[in-house]
């Protein structure tokens, strides 16, 4: 074959890989872009977005990210900060981890997308234990079992992207949403969370469109509520993607309104009203005390009567004449049947407002142990309806998932305007014409800032409070060796509580407390540190007994110290004769 038909056939090659190239160039279109959604049991589905093709391959962008956070939070590995620099002494990417010198946690790294954080090698991940727990979690998902595809240039099918989204741990996928959404609490996203909402959590990306010679692509990879994961990604930055199509997302992507991680919140129904019977619909029937299934008349002292639907969520009570009725509900489910009680889900936008004051009520008034929030249904407090929530306010407390205030008193009110006062009936007003949940907010809380997650807010340690405890622990053990159900507790921070009731966190082992001034708030530490030690046994789930607990524990403490003060005094005297 003569050297001209080798050229001949290399232009042809070379005119053909140039007209395919135009081709597709032509075809992906700057206003395109995608959205797909894979239910927990695999089934994807791509939405009608209206592109004029169809999206084959997508680069994997800083989404690697999430499999390496659920490879250390499912394996349990102790923290490893990174250190970021600004300046000369800055590492390659530090830009993305801080604006000034500090130390990072994963939870902090993950919203930033700090890749130096995240890098396998400063983990200590090697090959073979990456591949033998994708293995174990996600057999069939065979791209994931090898380190090196952890790269933003692997380029994939959608479907292969959500597949392993859908086969990450639920506790991983759980703490990665709680992370995730500290992304949209930046000044920066306030345009796309006024839009988005916070129902969506994802890791967003950005790199060079698969198709497009010289353009970006981006977007964003996450899970809702439920579970189910989805993925978003059109021509430009994330930023730019998502504010552009989030009101599209959410109306193409509802938010979900069953969530995997529910929370807990034990409302004491009805504390204002003594109950003088339960009876059964339809039969009349005196209901038995224990759980409510079915539909009931709530009948009181008073002559009036309420009727109540249960699907468990409900327990009647009974101590002497004494009838009561608690519910244990899901904090979305709790939130949902706030805005049933004291609005109207139909107003949107304030009825957005509303959910998340009523969130941020509970979590400033409430009592939290042993991972639930107690509270009264109460005028004093907030009502909450005894039935299951209505779907819109389903869909409104959804669409604010977690979203909390922190830094300011908060109320509501029907009709009455005051400081860190939402009126109702103005923000139904400011709906009508227009004004956002976010812009309500502040202009009702001008002072409240939205509140960061546990996992993610740095622990402002009291130190006198520390010293005390680290100084008082092994003598506080000794006191109460031989307590029932009472486990140690290793490596416990005092943090300082800016606003609410002190409370334990049992994933962060931290206690909050307000104030370190005197005996009240040792015992109020003794009390939290009580929680975390016997939360896995029924006493630690009595407020009345932990707190009699704690009071004796002072009690014995001060004799203690009394005790040694006495006698350190008698060694100065006999020093001194």
């Amino acid at each position: 074959m003569s050297i001209w038909v080798l050229f001949l056939r290399s232009l042809i090659r070379l005119s053909v890989v140039g007209m395919l190239a135009s081709v597709n160039h032509a075809q992906a279109k700057s206003d395109d872009w995608y959205l797909a959604t894979m239910n927990r049991f695999g089934g994807m589905t791509w939405l009608d977005t209206g592109a004029h093709q169809p999206m084959t391959k997508a680069p994997l962008g800083s989404a690697w990210k999430l499999f390496v956070y659920a490879y250390i939070t499912g394996n349990n590995l102790p923290e490893n900060p990174y250190t970021c620099h600004i300046g000369q002494a800055a590492q390659a990417d530090d830009e993305y981890c801080c604006m000034v010198t500090e130390r990072i946690e994963r939870d902090v790294a993950l919203a930033r997308s700090c890749g130096p954080y995240f890098e396998p090698s400063r983990l200590g991940i090697t090959s073979s234990d990456w591949q033998n727990y994708w293995k174990k979690h996600a057999p069939q998902v065979t791209w994931l079992h090898q380190l090196r595809n952890l790269s933003p240039q692997t380029e994939l099918p959608v479907e292969q992207i959500l597949t392993a989204m859908n086969q990450i741990p639920q506790q991983s996928m759980i703490r990665s949403r709680e992370a995730l959404m500290q992304r949209l609490l930046q000044p920066t996203w306030g345009d796309v969370l006024s839009n988005l909402g916070t129902g969506y959590r994802f890791k967003t990306f950005t790199w060079h469109h698969p198709n497009i010679l010289g353009a970006y692509f981006g977007g964003a990879v996450g899970w809702l509520a439920d579970g189910s994961s989805f993925w978003v990604g059109g021509m430009g930055g994330s930023h730019t993607v998502l504010e552009q199509h989030a009101m599209q997302i959410t109306r193409l992507l509802s938010p979900a309104t069953q969530n995997v991680d529910e929370g807990c919140v034990m409302v004491d129904y009805f504390t204002r009203y003594p109950i003088s019977q339960v009876l059964v619909s339809g039969t009349g029937q005196v209901a038995q005390a224990g759980v409510l299934r079915g539909q009931f008349v709530v009948k009181f002292v008073n002559g009036q009567q309420l009727s109540v639907r249960s699907a468990g969520e409900l327990h009647l009570l009974r101590s002497g004449l004494i009838w009561r009725i608690v519910g244990q509900l899901g904090t979305e489910e709790y939130v949902a049947r706030v805005v049933d009680r004291e609005g109207d889900a139909t107003q949107t936008q304030a009825a957005r407002a509303l959910a998340i004051a009523a969130r941020s009520y509970l979590k400033n008034n409430g009592h939290y142990h042993q991972m639930c929030w107690h509270i009264d249904d109460d005028s004093r407090f907030q009502r909450v309806s005894p039935n299951p929530a209505s779907k819109a306010a389903r869909e409104v407390a959804a669409y604010t998932e977690g979203l909390t205030l922190t830094g300011s008193p908060i109320f509501y009110h029907q009709n009455q305007s005051a400081d860190n006062t939402l009126n109702w009936q103005l923000a139904v007003q400011n709906s009508v014409r227009g004004i956002n949940f976010i812009t309500q907010l502040r202009e009702a809380y001008p002072k409240a800032s939205w509140e960061i997650s546990p996992l993610q807010q740095q622990c402002a340690e009291l130190e006198s409070a520390q010293n005390y405890l680290n100084q008082t622990l092994p003598q506080v053990r000794r006191i109460l060796a031989g307590t029932k159900g009472l486990e140690h507790v290793d490596n416990l921070q005092i943090c300082r509580l800016d606003y609410g009731n002190p409370y334990a966190d049992a994933t962060s082992h931290r206690i909050y407390l307000r104030d370190w001034r005197g005996v009240q708030d040792k015992t109020t530490l003794w009390h939290e540190y009580l929680h975390l030690a016997l939360r896995y046994h029924p006493s630690g789930q009595d407020e009345n007994t932990v707190e009699q607990m704690a009071t004796d524990l002072m009690k014995k403490l001060s004799i203690a110290s009394y005790i040694n003060q006495s006698h350190n005094q008698k060694k100065i005297v006999r020093r001194a004769q």
